[in-house]
């Protein structure tokens, strides 16, 4: 999480991409003998197998589905932060991460912590 901003959602996409292609790699790799289940992850990854190059198929696959399942997950999230403006939560604006900001108008860099401007 980068200073109270969100998540990257291309980093956090990538990064659970490389994940669940190198498991859907080793698992074509490992459980090869277990043609079950490497056979119904062959019906959702076309060309997925339990050989090298179906393995390498399914990484890559893997690979492809982690980030845009990730990537969707961490846009979701982001939206939903800037949304609740963690009033919910009263820890600390979503947007600057401020805790004596309300998040109301917020631009991200504290704009109502300021007392000399406010108006009683």
């Amino acid at each position: 999480m980068r200073s109270g901003r969100g998540l990257c959602a291309g980093s956090f996409g990538l990064s659970v991409g490389i994940i669940w292609g190198l498991w859907c790699f080793f698992a074509g790799l490992l459980f090869h003998g277990d043609v079950t289940m490497v056979g119904k992850m062959g019906t959702l990854y076309v060309g997925y197998g339990p050989t090298l190059t179906g393995s390498l198929i399914g990484g890559l696959w893997g690979l492809l589905h982690g980030f845009i399942f990730a990537f969707l997950v961490a846009l979701l999230y982001n939206g939903l932060c800037r949304c609740c403006r963690c009033r919910c939560c009263k820890k600390a604006c979503c947007a600057c991460g401020n805790k004596d900001c309300d998040g109301k108008n917020c631009n991200g860099n504290g704009c109502n912590t300021n007392t000399d401007n406010k108006k009683f």
